[in-house]
């Protein structure tokens, strides 16, 4: 759902490795909570996300599936959708 609550999203500083049958991209991905996100109205918030992605391809080179990797915790928190960690004392 984060890709529909943000109407600006930027990719930077995508990066490839190629493995034979799976494909792994990193890239990182800015954008503003200016559209709900599941339960969560927009903050208007800027975020940074960093992602993984791999694609998975069969014998005649299509894709055969995929899976796309990221902290969600880190996302809530840069919204300001979950409380901040306390520091231990």
């Amino acid at each position: 759902g984060w890709v529909q609550s943000s109407t600006d999203i930027q990719i930077k500083d995508p990066g490839y490795v190629d493995a034979g049958q799976t494909v792994l991209c990193t890239f990182t991905v800015l954008g503003t909570h200016d559209g709900p996100l599941g339960p969560f109205p927009a903050t208007n918030k800027q975020f940074t996300l960093t992602l993984c992605e791999m694609w998975h391809f069969d014998s005649m080179g299509r894709v055969a599936g995929g899976d796309l990797y990221y902290d969600q915790v880190s996302l809530l928190l840069q919204l300001g959708l979950l409380p901040q960690p306390t520091a231990a004392p």
